[in-house]
């Protein structure tokens, strides 16, 4: 099978490493795709996809963005961005719509951890949503038991993801692929028609430790 990390972040929003660290990385550990999602931007992904371009071996990068809507944070996969538009406070159904219109995947993300914008119980809406993230390794690991066990009583895989902010974060808990990801539509088709299954790592000490002092220099600065 084949691995994507699908929940990332760069330094065009709150992330340590930049795109070019973020592609390098990807390779070294052997992802097959990332889509880089940073906070209501495509910036980073479409950085990052650059850094990627023929460079062997590097991962198919994926148009993402983490949005804030007005029930909270939702990553979007593209085949390609979206134009740019003020992505924070979106309406969740017109930010469906808008994703539509480009062939877009939605998914709750960590739907159900306290303190982190997350969309509660609407994740299951399937009317906004593709998916639901079923396996967040940041914060509180419990918080992910109400996603797994809805998922799994529905007959749903959902997706996990590192929700990497350092480099030492990214790959913790990606999602298998049955076909191998030539494209970045090919990741979003494959979000799209659950043929996805989420991992469910956790990020080792020196990741934790990494992560820590980086959360803390942000909010000194």
């Amino acid at each position: 099978m084949y691995v994507a990390e699908i929940h990332c972040h760069t330094n065009a929003s709150d992330g340590r490493p930049t795109p070019r660290e973020l592609v390098a990385k990807g390779r070294s550990i052997g992802l097959h795709a990332i889509a880089v999602t940073d906070h209501n931007t495509f910036a980073g992904s479409i950085m990052a996809a650059r850094e990627a371009r023929g460079l062997e071996g590097a991962p198919v990068i994926v148009y993402g963005n983490e949005v804030r809507t007005l029930w909270g944070d939702v990553l979007v996969l593209c085949p390609e961005p979206m134009p740019e538009r003020p992505w924070k406070g979106m309406d969740p159904w017109e930010l469906r719509e808008a994703g539509d219109g480009y062939n877009c995947a939605l998914i709750a993300a960590h739907p159900y951890h306290l303190g982190r914008h997350s969309v509660g119980g609407r994740a299951w809406d399937s009317s906004v949503f593709h998916t639901v993230e079923v396996w967040n390794p940041r914060g509180i690991l419990l918080f992910n038991l109400p996603a797994l066990y809805r998922a799994r009583r529905m007959g749903i895989a959902g997706t996990s993801g590192s929700d990497a902010h350092v480099l030492g974060e990214l790959g913790v808990a990606p999602v298998r692929l049955w076909d191998e990801p030539r494209r970045p539509v090919d990741v979003v088709e494959a979000v799209m028609r659950g043929r996805v299954r989420p991992t469910y790592g956790i990020p080792g000490p020196r990741a934790i430790i990494e992560a820590a002092v980086w959360g803390a220099r942000k909010r000194l600065a």
